[in-house]
């Protein structure tokens, strides 16, 4: 018994620590408070010479995030982005999602909206 509640213990914190690594644009449930906005980015990192072993590569993004019920807020961030995609530049318009009243700690890339098929 003790074998299995540790086995799906392990598997939770697994789960957990992949969906934590995603940095490419994707959509989210749709809690209470959330809404979604535009990132403006005014500040972006150089892109390194190589990616890291997994292919990726750390950028730090600095703008504002701007949504339906939210004053322009200016926002900082160090993200993992896959080397092979497009490197973000100045002037970028990322979609974001965030928790009203919370968006300079709570925002992430993406949207609450499922992609139009």
């Amino acid at each position: 018994m003790w074998v299995l509640l540790l086995a799906a213990m392990l598997g939770a914190v697994v789960v957990m620590w992949q969906r934590s690594k995603r940095g490419t644009l994707g959509t989210a449930p749709a809690g209470p408070g959330m809404e979604d906005g535009m990132l403006t980015l005014s500040g972006v990192s150089p892109r390194p010479v190589e990616p890291d072993q997994k292919g990726q590569a750390f950028v730090t993004v600095s703008g504002t995030v701007e949504g339906p019920s939210t004053p322009p807020t200016q926002v900082y961030r160090r993200l993992v982005i896959d080397f092979a995609e497009r490197w973000p530049e100045v002037g970028d318009r990322l979609p974001v999602y965030y928790k009203v009243g919370k968006v300079d700690s709570s925002w992430q890339l993406g949207s609450l909206q499922p992609p139009a098929l």
